[in-house]
């Protein structure tokens, strides 16, 4: 493809392409406007030199030498990146002489007679495409000023990015410090809630005992459990001994007052069953050996008569 062609597809296929000239002296190529000063667009060169043809040729009068470079830029996101470098070499440079190059000038396309003018007043030759990155013969490689830029640009948000990474890790700390005290918090709130709630549970626990009847509560329980085992053996110790020649006489010889009416009540009542008797005998088995027993039963005896008598 004819190098000056690859020029003008490159800005003729999008209005997001650009080309940047960089002379000798790495100084850069400007527009007559701060916007984007140093990309020039197709429009930009249509308004400055009517085509590109006549820009191309105009560059010696703009102060571009020999050597100097043209890039093709496109845009890259909020940046531009170069895709393409050109080698721009004029004729009436001495690069352009066969000792010191091997390229040969592009073809300017012009008719002949311009060409035939060329030695009282040398035409600019269009550049042609050399190395990207040509040694000038200083023992080192020049880095393009455009190159130079992107490199700055990328340094800048790396540093942005470092910024961003320190007061992130910064933010991200205090929060684990304000999360931290906001665990200690709730555990306080926590150890506190169940003080709160085993004092509760505890006091619904004395009211609920405080409604129980005494034979709800577990010392009634045992008092009855103990009672239903000793009444079996009440009945055969307590009861005198009659032998058949006393079935005449009396059957209460040498039992107290108050005994003998607690037989006579049994033996009269008739819903006092052998079950009951096995009750009482116990309750007094345990009166005697049971201590505090005799006080818990007169507290069930109370609450009975207050039950019968309510």
């Amino acid at each position: 493809m004819d190098k000056i062609e690859k020029i003008k597809q490159h800005l003729e296929a999008s209005k997001n392409h650009f080309i940047t000239i960089i002379n000798t002296d790495n100084k850069r190529l400007g527009k007559d406007t701060s916007f984007n000063k140093f990309l020039w667009s197709k429009e930009d060169i249509n308004s400055s030199s009517g085509t590109i043809d006549n820009f191309l040729k105009s560059l010696p009068q703009k102060g571009i030498k020999s050597g100097s470079k043209l890039h093709l830029r496109v845009t890259h996101g909020n940046t531009f990146r170069t895709i393409g470098e050109v080698n721009l070499l004029f004729k009436d440079s001495p690069q352009q002489t066969p000792e010191k190059t091997n390229q040969s000038p592009m073809s300017t396309g012009f008719n002949n007679n311009q060409q035939q003018k060329q030695e009282n007043n040398p035409a600019p030759v269009y550049p042609s495409l050399g190395s990207p990155m040509q040694n000038i013969g200083l023992g080192f490689t020049p880095v393009p000023i455009s190159e130079y830029t992107d490199l700055k640009v990328l340094s800048q948000r790396y540093e942005d990015v470092k910024t961003k990474l320190k007061e992130t890790v910064q933010e991200l700390l205090d929060a684990k410090s304000e999360l931290r005290i906001a665990n200690e918090k709730n555990s306080s709130l926590q150890l506190k809630l169940d003080t709160v709630e085993a004092k509760h549970s505890i006091e619904i626990d004395r009211k609920e005992m405080e409604k129980k009847s005494f034979l709800d509560s577990e010392a009634g329980l045992k008092a009855m459990e103990a009672l239903g085992a000793a009444l079996p053996a009440i009945l055969s110790r307590q009861q005198p001994a009659v032998s058949v020649g006393q079935g005449m006489g009396n059957p209460y010889q040498g039992i107290s007052e108050i005994k003998q009416h607690f037989i006579d009540a049994i033996a009269k009542d008739q819903e006092i069953n052998d079950e009951h008797l096995n009750i009482i005998y116990e309750g007094l088995t345990a009166i005697k050996k049971v201590e505090g027993f005799q006080a818990e039963l007169v507290k069930l005896i109370n609450y009975a008569k207050q039950e019968l008598n309510g």
